[in-house]
């Protein structure tokens, strides 16, 4: 497999990215994120995983669908806390972060490791950035298998 479609849940920084809302990962932090299981001569680079063609292939599809879309930096934090819970929403926001998840990152390590391999980063946001709002309704879980489907029938 060399093309990898890395997905989850997602809770936004921005009062911009709302609930239902879909961001392609275009960068990572990993700052907050929990120690990576790798060997000390490991140094993958995940962001070059993430191939351009395949982020604008998924914000089209998604749009196509009815989504908003939107590509964005993507931070690793330990669950299941959220960033307005933890206290890092100012920091991740001056940092430019769009969500925080708390997955992706560590797949996108490892998928790095091998050569000639891509990914696309795919976070629903489910939790609003002031922790007001929660969890998507059935339609938002209808399209993102729509864009699941577009995607996968396009590679």
């Amino acid at each position: 497999c060399r093309t990898f479609i890395l997905t989850s849940a997602a809770a936004s920084c921005r009062d911009t990215v709302k609930v239902g809302d879909i961001v392609v990962a275009s960068g990572f932090s990993g700052k907050s994120a929990p120690e990576m299981p790798l060997e000390a001569f490991e140094k993958p680079r995940p962001e070059t995983l993430l191939a351009l063609g395949l982020r604008r292939l998924a914000c089209e599809t998604g749009k196509a669908a009815g989504l908003r879309m939107y590509e964005g930096r993507i931070a690793m934090v330990s669950g299941p806390l959220v960033p307005i819970l933890s206290g890092d929403l100012p920091d991740m926001q001056s940092s430019g972060i769009d969500v925080a998840v708390t997955s992706i990152l560590n797949e996108a390590m490892i998928v790095a490791l091998y050569p000639g391999t891509r990914a696309l980063g795919l976070s629903l946001v489910s939790i609003a950035h002031d922790g007001t709002d929660y969890v998507p309704t059935p339609e938002h879980t209808a399209k993102r298998g729509e864009l699941l489907t577009g995607i996968i029938a396009q590679l």
